[in-house]
């Protein structure tokens, strides 16, 4: 079964601003694009839901805090997160390995007249983001974490991603659990609610919510698979 296709499954229930390329894999790049075009394609062009994550920090936590630095928003689709945070009037910038998911990201803020909230498009990959791009008030994702190859989990995770998150920034991430059905797979980062805290907390961050959820999601060719994910609200306290 095409990975790519049940992530698809899962997920699915004006002149755009110049792009910056980091480097990436072309392959992976590709493989992405295609996922984005299917994705793209189901959503009839309509706002997907926010990540709930994404939608509570919103919602709950970003108003408790000033400041003018941006959002970054990893993985960004085709703009269900970045909807949820310029509507609040956040600016943010978005990152994606998919050139695609930029363009329908920006089509679609422009629709909704919110493309001026874009402070920067980046089409590249989370582990070649370059020292330029932060410090951001929060830094998204929803389930783009456990695409990290797992012999740079770690690393990226503390230099690209927690590391670019200011003194009493958030973060916000769904992982893949160990009982995932696509747990096996030696190309995801599959990680544990222990393993998650002890990294956050490596960091200087603290969690204000988790939520673990085992699940049955059926898929079109391999009948019912079980999702098991963690997902994660931290807000960094120190350095």
């Amino acid at each position: 079964m095409n990975i790519f296709l049940l992530l698809l499954l899962f997920l699915s229930f004006s002149v755009p601003p110049l792009w910056s390329y980091e480097k990436c894999a072309f392959s992976d790049m590709e493989k992405w694009t295609d996922f984005i075009e299917q994705l793209h394609q189901s959503s009839e062009g309509k706002v997907l839901k926010p990540f709930w994550a994404v939608e509570t920090l919103v919602k709950k936590y970003l108003c408790q805090i000033e400041s003018s630095t941006p959002v970054l928003d990893i993985g960004c689709e085709t703009g269900k997160n970045s909807v949820c945070l310029t509507q609040a009037g956040h600016n943010v910038v978005l990152l994606d390995i998919a050139p695609n998911a930029i363009t329908y990201t920006l089509e679609l803020l422009e629709k909704l007249n919110l493309d001026h909230n874009i402070f920067n498009s980046v089409v590249g990959e989370i582990e070649t983001l370059s020292e330029e791009h932060g410090p951001f008030k929060a830094v998204v994702g929803t389930y783009v974490f456990s695409f990290i190859p797992p012999e740079k989990f770690v690393q990226v995770m503390k230099s690209n991603v927690l590391g670019r998150v200011e003194q009493g920034g958030f973060f916000v991430g769904g992982f893949f659990g160990n009982e995932h059905a696509w747990a096996n797979d030696p190309s995801l980062s599959i990680t544990t609610c222990e393993e998650l805290n002890e990294l956050l907390n490596s960091m200087g961050f603290i969690i204000h919510e988790l939520k673990e959820k085992k699940e049955e999601m059926s898929t079109v060719l391999d009948g019912k698979q079980l999702f098991h994910t963690i997902e994660i609200i931290a807000q960094r306290v120190g350095l």
